[in-house]
């Protein structure tokens, strides 16, 4: 859950990445949104905002990967395949979830 003065972002944003997660505002709100690319020019100039920042999002992301959540789903049978989706998705540090053909919840 976001906090008042939280901010959300994802790390893969700023390596021209799409976004893998949508938010809804369960209750009234005020957003400040910030451009992809000012933000990376803010993050050029500001050494301290950079490190606050990248920080943050890399740790949401790991935390979001130790869930095994993330809005890569890898979908197959437990094989090689499957097997080296997964290797890549951690290899780039890409947040994922797997589901198996052969579960019933599948």
């Amino acid at each position: 859950m976001i906090e008042t003065g939280d901010f959300v972002g994802e790390l893969g944003m700023l390596m021209g990445q799409r976004t893998v997660f949508q938010g809804v505002a369960m209750e009234d709100g005020a957003i400040l949104r910030v451009l992809v690319e000012e933000l990376r020019r803010l993050v050029e100039i500001s050494g301290e905002l950079s490190d606050v920042l990248l920080s943050a999002l890399d740790a949401r992301r790991r935390f979001l990967g130790r869930k095994g959540e993330g809005g890569l789903v890898l979908a197959g049978d437990d094989d090689r395949d499957l097997h080296r989706l997964q290797a890549f998705a951690e290899r780039n540090q890409i947040p994922y979830r797997t589901v198996l053909r052969s579960s019933p919840s599948a």
